[in-house]
């Protein structure tokens, strides 16, 4: 979403929460921009640099092997899907 629309919506939601005099919190996280992607190989080489458990290095990869998804909404669940990208690129 970019930050045009972004700010349409603010004004929208400020606008009409306003009307009522209701209090109104709202947060914007740009996610692509929150966190930077890293080469997994080079993170595992960073822990083991740090001499870290074996254990926990190899669980810390786990998190991003073959890792699956699903979506509920209200009561229905999606199918699972992998996940191909995020903050590791493997």
């Amino acid at each position: 979403m970019n930050l045009h629309k972004v700010g349409m919506l603010l004004d929208y939601h400020v606008d009409r929460v306003g009307a009522f005099n209701i209090p109104l919190t709202l947060a914007y996280v740009d996610l692509k921009a929150a966190f930077d992607s890293v080469d997994c190989t080079a993170l595992w080489l960073l822990l083991r640099s740090l001499d870290l458990p074996e254990k926990i290095v190899g669980l810390v990869q786990k998190l991003y092997t073959d890792t699956v998804s699903s979506v509920r909404v209200e009561r229905t669940l999606s199918n699972w899907f992998e996940i191909t990208s995020g903050v590791c690129l493997l």
